[in-house]
C-alpha cells in the first residue's frame, strides 16, 4: 500500500507529465500544419496550425470544464437541500488540501459521478441523484476521494485536451484532402498525392489513434485516481464496493455521451463485461474486477 508521502510524489509527477502532454499535443498540431505547408508551397498551413494549436488549448482550458458540466445536464448542488454532500466534498478536499470544488447534481437514476476543472483552485465534483440514493455515505465519501484525487492530480485539463485535439486533427485532415483537390494540385504534380495521402491516412489513423491514447490514459489514471480516494479516506473496502454498485446498474446514464465519458468514475453506458483483448482496448474504464482487486490489495 502506497503512503501518503508516496502518493504525493506519484502526484507531483503526473500533473509534469499533464504539462508535457498538452505541450505535445500542441507541437503535433504545428508540425502537421509545417508538413502540409512545405508540401503545397502555401505558408497559410502554417498559421492556420499554430491558430488551432494556441485555439484548442484556450477552448481546453477556459471553456472545456463548463462544457462537460453543462453536456451532463449537471447544476448546482443547493448547500441546504444536498447539505451532508457539501460536508463530504469539503471534508475530502480538506484531506487533500486542495480548495473544495463546487459542488453539482446530476438528476438521473444511475449512480456516477465525475471532476471537471482547470486546477486546484477551479475545479467541479458532479454526482447523480441515482448515486446519492444507493451508496451510503462511506462510499460517498470513497466516490468524492476518487473525483478530488483526479482534480488534486490536474487529470481533467489533459483528458479534455486529448478530447479536443481529436477534433482538431480531423479538420487538418480535411483541410489536407480538401488541398489535394484544390487547383494547385490538379497539374499532376507529386504534391496533391502527397497532401490526398495525408488526409486519408489523417481521416482514418487519427481518430483510432487518439482514441487508443484517450483511452490508456484515462485507465492509468482511473487506477491513480483508485488509489488516491483510499488513502485520504482510509477505507478502500467503502470505494471498492460503490465501484461494485455502480457499475452493477445496467442502464446507462441519459446524458451520456463517448466525449465525456472517461471523465465519469464508472462507464455510463451501463454495466459492461468486459473480457476481451479488443474490448479492453477500446473500454474507458479498467474492469472494475481489477480495480477492486487492486484497492483491496
Amino acid at each position: 500500500m502506497k503512503t501518503k508521502t508516496q502518493f504525493v510524489d506519484e502526484s507531483s509527477k503526473n500533473a509534469f507529465k499533464t504539462i508535457l502532454i498538452m505541450a505535445g499535443l500542441s507541437g503535433f498540431i504545428v508540425a502537421v500544419g509545417y508538413l502540409m505547408a512545405n508540401v503545397t508551397g502555401n505558408s497559410s498551413y502554417m498559421t492556420y496550425a499554430l491558430i488551432i494549436a494556441v485555439g484548442q488549448n484556450f477552448i481546453s482550458y477556459f471553456l472545456g470544464p463548463n462544457i462537460a458540466l453543462s453536456s451532463s445536464g449537471a447544476v448546482e448542488a443547493d448547500e441546504d437541500k444536498y447539505s451532508d454532500l457539501h460536508r463530504i466534498v469539503e471534508d475530502v478536499s480538506k484531506e487533500a488540501k486542495i480548495k473544495k470544488p463546487s459542488v453539482h447534481i446530476i438528476n438521473d437514476p444511475a449512480p456516477n459521478a465525475f471532476a471537471t476543472g482547470r486546477g486546484h483552485n477551479s475545479s467541479h465534483v458532479a454526482v447523480t441523484t441515482g448515486l446519492l440514493a444507493m451508496l451510503d455515505r462511506g462510499e460517498i465519501s470513497g466516490v468524492i476521494a476518487h473525483e478530488v484525487t483526479h482534480i488534486k492530480n490536474r487529470d481533467m485539463l489533459v483528458m479534455t485536451s486529448v478530447v479536443t485535439m481529436s477534433a482538431v486533427l480531423s479538420t487538418l485532415a480535411n483541410m489536407a484532402m480538401f488541398s489535394s483537390m484544390s487547383k494547385d494540385n490538379k497539374d499532376g504534380g507529386s504534391g496533391g498525392g502527397v497532401m490526398l495521402l495525408i488526409g486519408i491516412l489523417g481521416s482514418i489513423l487519427m481518430p483510432i489513434a487518439l482514441m487508443i491514447i484517450q483511452m490508456s490514459i484515462s485507465r492509468k489514471r482511473e487506477f491513480m485516481a483508485d488509489a488516491g480516494g483510499a488513502i485520504l479516506t482510509s477505507h478502500p473496502e467503502a470505494l471498492a464496493s460503490a465501484l461494485l454498485k455502480i457499475s452493477g446498474y445496467k442502464q446507462p446514464l441519459q446524458h451520456a455521451s463517448t466525449a465525456t465519458a472517461h471523465l465519469y468514475i464508472s462507464c455510463p453506458f451501463g454495466g459492461a463485461n468486459y473480457q476481451s483483448f479488443w474490448q479492453k482496448l477500446f473500454m474507458t474504464h479498467p474492469p472494475v474486477e481489477e480495480r477492486v482487486e487492486a484497492l483491496m490489495n
